[in-house]
């Protein structure tokens, strides 16, 4: 059992505050990023937040989320079944560039 053949080459974190956690508890454990883990999170939050970490991030659009959840609160006050309100609601999301801490996957030997 190689345990280095058990560590994962990428993680796609829910939040950018986790992704930044999970870099910390890498480069603690001798783990690179990227050259050993790539890094991706979800917020887009201000790189000026970690400079040292440039990390690459899905950028959500806050306001139209925003403008979705109103308009489903405003049709649950009137009286409208939560059953009825239910929908797939798509929301445009944008990759950003990578910002440093994604690679490509490395290779096992």
């Amino acid at each position: 059992w190689n345990r280095a053949s058990h560590v994962p080459t990428a993680v796609f974190c829910a939040s950018d505050s986790l992704a930044f956690a999970l870099w910390d508890a890498a480069e603690a454990r001798g783990l690179r990023v990227p050259d050993d883990l790539s890094i991706i999170g979800v917020g887009n939050a201000p790189p000026q937040i970690r400079k040292d970490r440039p990390l690459t991030s899905v950028a959500l659009p806050g306001h139209e989320i925003g403008v979705e959840a109103m308009q489903l609160l405003l049709r649950l006050m009137e009286g409208i079944p939560a059953s009825e309100c239910r929908r797939a609601i798509p929301v445009p999301s944008e990759l950003l560039v990578s910002r440093g801490s994604v690679s490509s996957p490395r290779q096992e030997l």
